[in-house]
């Protein structure tokens, strides 16, 4: 879908239209739309496993610095 994509702390609305409106109130999203089409997608799942997949990598990345400075200290000895 092309258009504009909305970003809260819960969804990412994607409009394509001209006239909408979007409401945050709390935790509620309220979205008008007068004419278009809608694509509301929850990321709060998908934040989730994203951020576990994004530490996962990250701590094996630093393991593999730390090993890598461990030898390259060690080659001045």
């Amino acid at each position: 879908m092309q258009g504009i994509n909305i970003k809260t702390k819960s969804a990412v609305i994607g409009v394509k239209g001209t006239t909408f409106l979007v409401d945050v109130r709390g935790k509620n999203i309220i979205v008008f739309l007068k004419e278009g089409e809608l694509d509301i997608k929850s990321i709060k799942g998908q934040f989730k496993r994203y951020q576990k997949k994004q530490m996962s990598e990250f701590k094996a990345y630093k393991q593999k610095q730390q090993e890598e400075f461990a030898k390259f200290v060690k080659s001045f000895r």
